[in-house]
């Protein structure tokens, strides 16, 4: 296990991003701006102040606090003129980014 480290997060979703052939369409300016987007969710909604070892969510639950996360990041990408991300494409980038956190044992 590791410390979650954005340099690592961004080249781990953009690695996982090849298997969709979407890699290609974002920078790590673009992929920053989505992990920004999802800590910014966690902060706001007291994730980070969690204990994980004590965390009971079912998979029920994790389900929908997923789900909650990808429309949460679409509202914001949405709000940003300026990005470059393609709302179809946050699924996928929200679940890569998942899985990097998965991987570390330290936020």
């Amino acid at each position: 296990m590791e410390v979650f480290d954005e340099d690592k997060a961004v080249d781990f979703i953009l690695e996982s991003l090849k298997r969709n052939g979407i890699e290609k369409n974002y920078t790590a300016d673009d992929i920053l701006e989505v992990i920004d987007i999802i800590w910014d969710y966690y902060e706001d909604n007291g994730l980070l102040d969690l204990d994980m070892a004590e965390d009971s969510n079912s998979e029920s639950n994790e389900d929908a606090d997923k789900v909650a996360l990808i429309e949460h990041v679409v509202k914001m990408i949405k709000k940003d003129r300026g990005t470059n991300i393609d709302t179809d494409h946050i699924p996928a980038i929200v679940e890569a980014e998942l899985a990097y956190e998965a991987q570390c044992d330290e936020f």
